[in-house]
């Protein structure tokens, strides 16, 4: 059996490079909707509309195969940029999953300087819903083989506080489907993430 992930690059000169992941792989019970569908969809958002931006930092975007079954797309793409040099190349990394659950998102950092943007950014743009930030690796879950492989930098795990008992309802189950996703939450998401690549794309 073979799986891919997909990989769309923004390029500049500069040999810096900000990394965009959500996993688009689901369990086979479920069409996965929130798990992953959302993310991904606010993924290809995100590259669509970052790519008229004057950057300083290449961006990059990866709909990543394998979640459900041990990080396989990760661990591949860590093998292969150890290998060629682009991992030491990545200064911040983002893991997009189930940010959709609602009612707002759960941003997972231990990074002290990104959190100042992240509530920077929330007071600027005034947007709905909440960002609760939990102080938690960023480089764990599904980014945990790029820290393996010897990555070190920024990084954030992006998930959602579920509202009620949505989640315990629909987490790898048949009712994860398409009529279960707020469409507000990917919009506010979506704006929230295009933000933060713009700031940090230009520093």
């Amino acid at each position: 059996t073979r799986a891919r992930s997909v990989m769309i690059s923004v390029p500049v000169t500069t040999p810096d490079d900000l990394l965009f992941f959500a996993h688009h792989d689901t369990m086979y019970v479920t069409e996965g909707a929130n798990d992953n569908t959302a993310s991904v969809i606010m993924l290809i958002m995100l590259a669509h509309a970052s790519a008229g931006l004057k950057l300083k930092k290449t961006l990059t975007f990866v709909a990543t195969t394998g979640e459900e079954w041990g990080y396989l797309g990760t661990k591949h793409l860590a093998e292969v940029w150890k290998a060629n040099g682009r991992l030491d190349r990545i200064r911040f990394v983002a893991n997009f999953d189930s940010v959709t659950w609602g009612p707002g998102l759960l941003i997972m950092t231990k990074d002290e300087p990104l959190i100042h943007l992240i509530r920077a950014i929330e007071t600027d743009l005034g947007l709905s819903g909440k960002r609760t930030v939990r102080d938690q690796d960023g480089l764990s879950r599904e980014a945990q083989p790029f820290r393996d492989a010897g990555l070190r930098c920024m990084g954030a795990v992006v998930d959602s506080e579920s509202e009620g008992d949505r989640k315990k309802r629909c987490w790898h189950r048949p009712d994860d489907r398409p009529d279960q996703v707020p469409p507000e939450l990917v919009e506010t998401n979506f704006l929230f993430f295009r933000e933060l690549i713009r700031r940090l794309g230009t520093v």
